[in-house]
């Protein structure tokens, strides 16, 4: 059921759009030093990414992603931010891609908790050795959907949430706009981020007009670099929940930055 490794994508274009957005999030948080915040990755995979394995070498989709990233001179400081955060992982050949649960650990602060969740058992048990003497970080082999629920009522009121599945169990499209406002419920005061695919099969439509009318106030991001009609994914989307407007506008400034080294149209 839960066949999904994301080491064979690690630090593709869908990575560069959510993990700018994290690293956005994240960076705010440590601005603002105050009450203790929940840091939560609803699928954390392995956390921290070997681009020289065989698994990444297979399809080297890093290849169009985090490579010309790494080599755009563009003056955006949320850019060169990130620039800033791989290049610290390498010190000589660029060979680690971090994962989300990464940033999460990068960015903790004293006090906060931080929860990660991930099924595939290889992944879980990467995940615990490269995490699992972090400081208030929990590790759980389990569903999100069905255990999260019931830690948010216990867990700081401010903080954020990412939530990106595989969608390889395609009920997850219709099952995530409820899931999201249940966990609103629970936590009104925290960031919800849902990263997805848009692939030619336009499922992602109906959950987005889903999350629309739940969320009015909710704001999208899409960076497409293929045609919709061809084969396999054309873009990536990001919806964001009690985020500020302005990361909008980051989103934007940083697609038109990368719009020729990722050939985004």
């Amino acid at each position: 059921m839960y066949s999904y490794q994301h080491i064979y994508h690690a630090g593709n274009k869908a990575d560069v759009h959510k993990h700018l957005a994290l690293l956005a999030t994240l960076s705010r948080f440590r601005r603002r030093p105050g009450e203790s915040l929940l840091l939560c990755d609803g699928f954390a995979g392995r956390g921290l990414y070997n681009l020289t394995s065989p698994e990444a070498q297979k399809i080297q989709e890093f290849e169009e992603g985090i490579f010309p990233v790494l080599k755009s001179t563009s003056s955006l400081p949320l850019l060169q931010q990130y620039q800033k955060f791989i290049s610290s992982l390498n010190s000589s050949a660029f060979t680690r891609y971090p994962g989300s649960a990464f940033f999460f650990t990068q960015f903790k602060r004293r006090g906060d908790r931080v929860l990660f969740y991930e099924n595939h058992p290889q992944e879980v048990k990467a995940l615990r050795q490269a995490f699992g003497r972090v400081p208030g970080l929990c590790i759980e082999k389990a569903d999100v959907y069905t255990h999260l629920p019931n830690q948010i009522t216990k867990a700081p009121r401010r903080g954020i949430i990412l939530l990106d599945p595989s969608f390889e169990i395609k009920t997850e499209y219709e099952m995530l706009p409820t899931f999201i406002k249940k966990l609103h419920t629970q936590w009104p005061g925290g960031m919800i981020l849902l990263w997805y695919p848009l692939l030619p099969s336009q499922h992602f439509q109906k959950m987005e007009k889903a999350l629309k009318d739940i969320f009015p106030k909710s704001f999208f991001s899409h960076w497409l670099w293929a045609d919709e009609a061809g084969p396999g994914m054309y873009g990536s989307g990001l919806w964001c929940l009690n985020l500020p407007s302005s990361f909008a506008t980051l989103l934007e400034e940083a697609k038109e930055a990368l719009k020729d080294p990722l050939a985004l149209r």
